[in-house]
């Protein structure tokens, strides 16, 4: 599953770096997926091969862009060096959407993308039941988002219960499976992996949130000319590389439903 995350993540760094050429210089791309897999170096062969492909698609020259799975290297780069367009994952997005300037793009769509979240455990647990006990999970997103945004106000994950970090997807499981926790939180791609594997067949969703958005692709300040549909016509034109990204495409962004999101996270 790292590895799909880590393919689907430099896809999306690839996706966006052509796009400035339209400005007459070199578009600076800055992937930021706190806690994902692998490296910059990890990621770069593939960014090339899909850079390429997109690149031929629209017109486009050259470009640069690097992967980077933690937030303090993130804000260095856009310090040292402002890019010209980020993709990165909802929480990150709402987060700094204002100190970046973000201009929302496109939505990436895949089945790896967690669209929901969930609270599971073993059949039968409640709740009320969670009351001052741990709740295990290998997310990174911070409590508030999960609590307003994950799962709509539907638990408070800071108060309802003891918060606890782990970490990954599977430790979480595999403790409350045995008994050692009373419930974790998963996204959609964690819980799908756990009902395949018999030893979770008893773990359940207690509470689910809506469906959310995947990463987004955005432009800082305004989005380069041309990005969106190059985007969107990627995968109909190469559907094998698409395929071994696991990606399924890159669609419109709800606007509306972001600028909604945003309100839910206003203090």
């Amino acid at each position: 599953m790292k590895r799909v995350l880590l393919v689907t993540a430099v896809a999306l760094a690839a996706a966006a770096i052509p796009a400035q050429r339209a400005h007459g210089a070199d578009t600076r791309v800055l992937l930021c997926f706190p806690g994902g897999p692998g490296s910059t170096a990890d990621a770069q062969p593939v960014v090339d091969r899909f850079l390429t492909k997109l690149a031929a698609l629209a017109g486009w020259s050259a470009a640069t862009g690097a992967y980077y799975n933690d937030m303090a290297t993130c804000r260095a780069q856009m310090k040292a060096a402002p890019a010209s367009v980020v993709i990165v994952p909802l929480d990150i997005y709402l987060a700094s959407h204002t100190a970046w300037k973000l201009t929302p793009v496109s939505t990436l769509k895949n089945e790896e993308t967690a669209a929901r979240y969930h609270v599971v455990g073993k059949a039968g647990t409640t709740l009320d039941s969670l009351k001052g006990q741990a709740v295990l999970t290998g997310l990174k997103e911070g409590a508030r988002f999960l609590s307003k945004i994950g799962f709509h106000g539907k638990v408070d994950v800071s108060t309802d219960f003891k918060l606890e970090r782990t970490r990954s997807a599977l430790r979480a499981a595999k403790n409350v499976a045995k008994g050692k926790a009373v419930a974790a939180i998963l996204n959609d791609n964690q819980l799908k992996s756990c009902q395949k594997t018999p030893r979770f067949k008893d773990l359940v969703p207690l509470v689910s949130g809506p469906e959310l958005p995947g990463a987004i692709v955005a432009g800082v300040g305004s989005a380069p000319p041309k990005l969106a549909a190059a985007l969107k016509t990627v995968c109909t034109d190469d559907a094998k590389l698409c395929k071994d990204m696991r990606i399924k495409g890159f669609v419109a962004v709800d606007t509306k439903q972001l600028v909604t999101l945003q309100g839910l996270l206003a203090p």
